[in-house]
């Protein structure tokens, strides 16, 4: 069953929002209640989508300074599950209970199994989730903002190098990870236009400012030897 998700921002302080689910024709079916907006994902089948919401602070970039709220809502039952607070997660088989875990970033294999990011006060992980069990584990560290191939054999994440975000691919199979050919930093999570391209927005060096910066989208092919190439100027969010 086809569906969407949209999140709104609600103008004024308070940086709360509104979602909503979406029929085929983009009526709204389900309304509910959101933090300030960060992410939204569909699984493959409709069945489950996700939010990220802002309960404190607007940005990934610095630890310890912004907590999260992602959830997951099963489309037919009208249900939602708090990653933070109904899911368990487990590093080498070990409960996590950092108090300061945060996550986001949720991109789906399918309406059962998924990855996000894990934040903790000092470092980030990248989870393997069941919705069945409510299980997350731990199984790429020092990475996050992870984007799953439509095949489902190949994660795309950034990894943190001092103040440099290199973008990596992971082979879900092995955890054997490679640097992608992109020289620049990329704070964007990416999005897969087919099983081996992906798109993500970089700053214009010659338009806007450090605090209203103006983004063009770039695209990737996974294949050796490939180069980064502009695909819409003036642009961001890229959806595929």
């Amino acid at each position: 069953e086809e569906v969407g998700i949209c999140l709104s921002s609600t103008a004024g302080l308070g940086g709360s929002g509104r979602g909503f689910l979406l029929d085929p024709g983009l009526n709204p079916t389900l309304r509910f209640g959101v933090n300030l907006p960060s992410r939204a994902a569909v699984s493959p089948d409709g069945a489950v989508v996700a939010w990220t919401g802002f309960s404190l602070g607007h940005s990934y970039l610095n630890a310890g300074e912004f907590a999260t709220t992602t959830q997951l809502i099963d489309v037919e039952r009208s249900i939602g599950a708090n990653l933070e607070s109904v899911f368990s997660t487990y590093r080498n088989d070990e409960l996590v209970t950092d108090v300061e875990a945060n996550y986001w970033g949720v991109t789906f294999v399918d309406s059962d199994r998924f990855f996000a990011t894990l934040g903790l006060s000092d470092s980030t992980a990248i989870v393997e989730g069941r919705v069945s069990n409510s299980r997350m584990d731990v199984v790429v560290e020092n990475a996050t903002c992870p984007e799953v191939s439509p095949d489902g054999r190949t994660l795309v994440a950034k990894e943190r190098r001092g103040d440099f975000m290199q973008l990596v691919a992971i082979d879900v199979e092995t955890g054997e990870r490679r640097d992608l050919p992109e020289t620049r930093s990329v704070e964007d999570q990416v999005e897969f236009a087919d099983e081996d391209t992906i798109l993500y927005a970089l700053p214009n060096p010659d338009e806007g400012t450090e605090a209203q910066p103006v983004f063009d989208i770039w695209a990737l092919d996974l294949t050796a030897g490939a180069s980064p190439r502009m695909v819409v100027p003036f642009a961001d969010s890229p959806a595929a």
